[in-house]
């Protein structure tokens, strides 16, 4: 089974209710389920939100980095049961006040899941290597219960092991 399905199966058993896919590319992971009432995905990109692989979800085009600059993620608290990144923290400047935004949007028993390889992504435009202990830490200060699983794929990755935080 290929890397992507092996994560998608994850995501997807770990999501519940309404859910924000942030930083979502064209390719969602979170698969359709009865958990999962809602999808809402949201990338800076106009062609990804384009190309995005579930026609029928709420879109969004907004840079998380404005969140960096101080705005608020254009959503209410506790509207989400939870909300996923997937390859994209390690493009933040900053991800603290992000984290802190997604704490907010977030109900009482919100997921927030985290997906990232410190091998893998695009070396030029990283602000840094995805660090899953450091993203842990990050996240407990914020006050999420934040735990590092190291994704098992049964087989070497050419890119390393993936982490779930």
């Amino acid at each position: 089974m290929k890397a992507k399905k092996i994560i998608e199966k994850l995501l997807t058993t770990k999501a519940k209710g309404k859910v924000l896919e942030a930083k979502c590319g064209f390719n969602s992971y979170f698969q359709d389920n009865e958990t999962i009432e809602e999808v809402v995905a949201m990338d800076f990109s106009e062609e990804a939100l384009k190309r995005y692989s579930h026609p029928g979800r709420t879109r969004y085009l907004y840079d998380m980095e404005q969140v960096v600059q101080g705005e608020r993620l254009p959503f209410e608290d506790g509207e989400f049961n939870t909300v996923g990144v997937f390859f994209g923290v390690n493009y933040l400047s900053d991800p603290m006040p992000v984290y802190n935004d997604f704490f907010r949007i977030l109900d009482n028993s919100g997921n927030l899941l985290i997906v990232g390889n410190p091998g893998s992504g695009y070396a030029d435009l990283q602000v840094a290597p995805f660090d899953p202990d450091r993203t842990a830490i990050q996240l407990a200060e914020v006050g999420f219960e934040a735990s590092v699983t190291d994704i098992q794929m049964h087989r070497e990755n050419q890119f390393g092991h993936y982490y779930l935080v």
